[in-house]
């Protein structure tokens, strides 16, 4: 059996810093209808970490955040307020968030990208 991933730590963080209430999708997906407030994981890149190059990496995610509020106002005060909450309640040593950008979600759900890298070796290690 293969020893779990980064993604699946960051995948199961997510879950109990969210509860059973939101849905966390743990790969880039296409979503029918959001019936509850979603985040999804999409990893973006794989890197040297430049001060360690031989020796650790850097993996880039996206963790979008979708309400499923359709109403702008609703869904603006639902994000404003679950949003930062959440990556405060995110307090692993191996993951860091840069910066958050409110984007659309499929034609009529408002979302924030947050972007947030994973420090791990060449093992898949936190």
């Amino acid at each position: 059996m293969s020893k779990p991933s980064v993604r699946d730590a960051l995948v199961d963080e997510l879950k109990r810093v969210l509860g059973s209430s939101v849905l966390v999708i743990p790969y880039q997906d296409n979503v029918d209808a959001l019936d509850r407030r979603t985040v999804m994981v999409k990893q973006t890149t794989i890197s040297p970490l430049p001060e360690a190059p031989a020796g650790q990496l850097r993996i880039d995610y996206v963790l979008t955040f979708i309400t499923p509020n359709v109403d702008p106002a609703k869904a603006e005060r639902d994000l404003d307020q679950w949003v930062p909450q959440t990556l405060a309640d995110l307090t692993m040593s191996w993951l860091s968030w840069t910066s958050g950008e409110k984007v659309l979600f499929d034609p009529q759900n408002l979302a924030y990208d947050v972007a947030a890298f994973v420090l791990t070796t060449t093992r898949n290690e936190e």
